[in-house]
Formats: structure tokens, C-alpha cells, sequence
């Protein structure tokens, strides 16, 4: 596939409502595009497919200005009302700049994708053979068409709506129809790459040994002790250890990477002095969080939000209500005390991780 230079504005065909570039830029198989600048660097963004599913977004967080991505890795991530879609990377390459006005104004990326709302610009390490896993030109044109037909089967599947012959696929498709699921959604068409290991047919598979390989975790039988003692099993999210230590056996690796489960766990080792086979689980919990994070670089754990917001991850009612009928004296938590709460916050606020995303804290 011989590459094409960057011109000012590619020509476009529509293929049901969506604005399809046919010249210019290579498409790839999550819905980022590049497009070859005469510098020799690659200009990033999203294509007009993602933004019909998604609609216009609360924020973003790009790529480190002088990091390395790989093709097919995770990359950047879309936030909306508290949802997630992460995006990966179409080609190898150092991050050289990133686009200042879509950090300020979001809704570029939706209004303009092609445009104003690209996202990076990449130096390529392996353009060539990059090159060679997009589609350019009408093969663009081709392959929207099956993903079009694709997403109209799935939204019909999960929410049960059919689209009349020569429809188009209406805009912010999951703000009309969040019956469709946010996760399934962003799986099937972004995530492609992300899918569950599969060894010989007919045999476990081993994603357990990746996350956890240590302890004894083949011996659990999922008896439910460590749930029965964990105190994050009564918030919501619930936090039930059983099934974590299911997925992973199991290797349901797509499943466990959108658990956000492991991060209500409040490190008390309760699940680890009760289990009867010394699985080890809250050493499980903690391979998990590093695990996610190695295969999501964008990830923010929500429960930093819950942290933020009352000092602790999870919601003490159950506690309260209980040392009260008990006749006990109420539990001081920091959520009591402002002065103390307010420091809580101006210190975390100092960590990177809540500094890149103060929009999250806002409110």
C-alpha cells in the first residue's frame, strides 16, 4: 500500500449518514484514522463512525506527549457521563503533540472529526507494515458499509430497533438507545483486539496464570466465605470476590477487564482470614487492579471518584444502620469532618492521576 500525503480536506461519500473518507486517510478496524503529513509524522483522530455511536462527549484524555504506543494498544480515552470508551492506537509511533483546542472543546472531535477535532500527531516507527492492516480509499467505503450493517444488527439484537431499508444510523446512537449497553457496545466495535485467549479447543483457558500465579487459586470452589466477611460485598457496585476469582479461572479476560469491582475492595484482608483453601484472594484482587492497568493505560478507577467525593471507597450505611441498632455509638468517618475532608482532597488533587482528570472531581 503505497502512502498518500495529507491534502486539505479529503473528498467524503455517505454511507447510511455516516461521512466516510475516500482519499487521504487509512481507517482502522477500532474507528481511529491517520493521515500522512508532509513532516513524515501521521496525524491521529477518530472517524465519523465512532462519533454517531457515541455522540458528543464530556472529555477526553489523549496520549503523553513523548510516550510510545504499539498498534492495536489501547491508546486514548472518550468520557461521557461517567462512561469510558478507549480507543486504540492504529499505528507504532512516539506521541509528538497533541491537539490543544479538543482538550478545551470536546465536541470538535464530534462536530469535526476529519478536521479541526484530530487528536495527535505521531512520529511512525513501523509505518509500512502499520499501513498494511488499514483500508484506504474505497476499501474505506467497503468496510463502513459492513460495519454500518454490523451495528444495525447489534442494536436491533440488544435493544430491538430496526432502522427502515436506506436508513442512516442516527447521531449519539447510545444516548437514544442506552438499551444497547455502553460496554458491549465500545467491545464490539472499538476493542477488537481485546478478545479472550483461547488455547486447544476442549482446554481451560489460562488467563489466571498472566494475573495470579501464585497462591492457590486452582483450589477455590467458589464456597462464597469470602464474600460473607468482605465489607465491600454490601456496596454498589458490590464487590464479590467468588466471581472474580470465577474469571479469572475461567479466563473471561474481556469480562474482567470491565469490572470495576476489584477497585471497591478497601484492603482489609478479611476475604484472606476466612478462606478455607488459602486462595489468597485479596492478593487475586490486587494482580487484577495491575493487570487492567497493564492492558488499559488510560484506565481511572472510579474508585478514586468515591474516594474524592467522602474520603473512603465505599458507602458505610450498612454499618451505621447496624451499630445503631445494636445501641453502639455512631462510626465517625471523615465525611463528618469538612475541614479535614477539604485537606483529603487538596492532597489527592496533587496526584497526577486526579490532576489529568479534575473533570471527573468536579461538583
Amino acid at each position: 500500500m503505497k502512502p498518500q500525503q495529507t491534502s486539505a480536506r479529503p473528498p467524503m461519500k455517505a454511507v447510511f449518514g455516516i461521512q466516510v473518507p475516500t482519499d487521504a486517510y487509512y481507517l482502522h478496524q477500532g474507528h481511529t484514522w491517520i493521515a500522512l503529513e508532509e513532516t513524515g509524522q501521521v496525524r491521529v483522530g477518530l472517524d465519523d463512525f465512532s462519533q454517531k455511536i457515541l455522540g458528543p462527549v464530556d472529555d477526553l484524555k489523549l496520549p503523553a506527549v513523548g510516550k510510545t504506543y504499539y498498534q492495536d494498544h489501547i491508546c486514548l480515552s472518550l468520557f461521557k457521563e461517567g462512561r469510558k470508551a478507549s480507543f486504540e492506537a492504529p499505528v507504532d509511533g512516539v506521541i509528538e503533540a497533541v491537539n490543544p483546542k479538543v482538550r478545551q472543546q470536546p465536541n470538535l472531535i464530534h462536530d469535526d472529526p476529519y478536521g479541526e477535532g484530530w487528536l495527535c500527531l505521531v512520529k511512525p516507527i513501523n509505518l509500512q507494515r502499520n499501513l498494511d492492516k488499514l483500508s484506504f480509499g474505497e476499501a474505506n467505503v467497503a468496510w463502513i458499509n459492513e460495519e454500518a450493517n454490523r451495528l444495525l444488527t447489534f442494536v436491533e439484537g440488544k435493544a430491538g430497533v430496526t432502522l427502515p431499508d436506506g436508513g442512516a444510523v442516527v447521531d449519539n446512537l447510545y444516548g437514544l438507545y442506552p438499551d444497547v449497553g455502553w460496554r458491549p457496545l465500545i467491545k464490539e466495535f472499538f476493542l477488537k483486539h481485546l478478545t479472550t485467549k483461547v488455547l486447544a479447543e476442549g482446554s481451560i483457558k489460562d488467563l489466571w496464570q498472566d494475573i495470579y500465579n501464585t497462591g492457590n487459586l486452582q483450589y477455590c470452589f467458589n464456597c462464597s466465605t469470602c464474600v460473607s466477611g468482605c465489607p465491600a460485598s454490601h456496596g454498589d457496585p458490590p464487590l464479590l470476590v467468588r466471581n472474580l476469582a470465577r474469571k479469572v479461572i475461567l479466563g473471561l479476560e474481556e469480562e474482567l477487564l470491565m469490572d470495576d469491582t476489584p477497585w471497591a475492595c478497601v484492603s482489609c484482608s478479611r476475604c484472606e482470614e476466612m478462606c478455607p483453601m488459602n486462595v489468597m484472594p485479596f492478593e487475586m484482587i490486587l494482580a487484577i487492579r495491575q493487570w487492567q492497568c497493564r492492558n488499559d493505560e488510560t484506565l481511572i478507577p472510579p474508585a478514586i471518584v468515591e474516594i474524592y467525593k467522602r474520603g473512603y471507597t465505599q458507602a458505610v450505611g450498612v454499618n451505621l444502620e447496624l451499630r445503631e441498632s445494636l445501641g453502639l455509638a455512631p462510626l465517625p468517618t471523615i465525611t463528618n469532618n469538612e475541614e479535614q475532608l477539604e485537606m483529603f482532597r487538596e492532597m489527592l488533587m496533587q496526584t497526577q492521576i486526579v490532576s489529568d482528570n479534575d473533570y471527573m472531581f468536579k461538583g
